[in-house]
């Protein structure tokens, strides 16, 4: 994917934020791709992220025994594999 940016966004029982997050993100910026890196919620995360059904945000749910904003924040910059990326916490509140 050279010459695109990708948004690495570490969740973890994001429910109440992430549909917004992701459509805030599609009208800022359409042609971006991003990447929901799930620490393993149990609450409706996954499920809402997938019901997205946005051909350019993927779901990315990490393995339970590497848990951690750090880790989630790495494996999605070495995931998304674009030329540039930003990372964004899911509660709109700056990193």
């Amino acid at each position: 994917m050279p010459g695109t940016c990708s948004v690495i966004i570490p969740t973890y029982n994001e429910e109440g934020n992430i549909v917004n997050m992701a459509k805030a993100i599609r009208e800022l910026y359409p042609d971006f791709y991003i990447f929901f890196m799930d620490d393993n919620s149990t609450d409706r995360s996954k499920e809402l992220i997938e019901e997205l059904n946005d051909p350019k945000t993927k779901l990315v749910t990490r393995d339970p025994n590497q848990r951690g904003l750090a880790i989630s924040c790495f494996q999605g910059i070495v995931e998304c594999g674009t030329d540039y990326f930003m990372t964004i916490d899911c509660d709109f509140q700056l990193p």
